[in-house]
């Protein structure tokens, strides 16, 4: 018997049911589970309709914003990314009032703007630093900047080693962007990310 359990972003459904599996498949990694042998990690992924097979991704170059958001900022760090990120300049935001509400872009139109942005700063969800908006950006070509915390590396726990710039703080996610503008290395990076989440799925 093999269970996949979602959305468990707060560690807190039971999870006595796991005893009697021979698989357990999860997302939302937790470092209590690890050690469990029947017990793996996925990734959240994207929305249905998000994904374009066959798609050409546009390099740097081609791409309009430097940077984006879309969605509300009502979770932990979110203003403190939005202040930051709203220093850099050719960025774009679209305000919404939640998850799924009825002012949020459509997927369509979600997915536009992904193709067209080549950052994408990814603050973490309710309890969780796992988010769908870090794999939208990696499946649309762009580069996720992801957070961390002090001694727990989540994206590198659940993921193993990937490209995606880690923060401890939304400052210095401005500043990867900075650094890589200046040097002319956001392409190598965009690309690197891109070739990576192709060859993790």
């Amino acid at each position: 018997m093999i269970l996949i359990h979602l959305s468990d972003e707060a560690f807190k459904d039971d999870l006595d049911a796991y005893q009697y599996c021979d698989a357990v498949l999860r997302n939302c990694y937790s470092e209590r589970l690890a050690d469990i042998a029947s017990v793996r990690h996925f990734p959240l992924g994207y929305k249905q309709g998000f994904a374009r097979p066959g798609q050409r991704l546009r390099p740097a170059a081609e791409r309009k914003y430097l940077w984006s958001f879309a969605g509300d900022t009502k979770k932990v760090t979110r203003g403190e990314m939005l202040s930051e990120m709203g220093k850099l300049p050719s960025g774009f935001t679209h305000l919404t009032s939640g998850f799924g509400a009825s002012d949020a872009l459509p997927t369509a139109r979600y997915r536009e703007l992904m193709d067209d942005t080549l950052f994408v700063p990814c603050p973490g969800g309710w309890s969780n630093l796992d988010t769908f908006r870090t794999y939208e950006a990696l499946e649309a070509g762009c580069i996720p900047i992801v957070e961390r915390r002090p001694g727990f590396e989540y994206y590198a726990k659940l993921l193993g080693p990937h490209p995606m710039p880690a923060v401890l703080d939304w400052r210095e996610g401005a500043d990867v962007v900075r650094r890589h503008q200046a040097d002319g290395s956001a392409e190598a990076l965009r690309a690197k990310c891109s070739a990576w989440w192709v060859d993790y799925k």
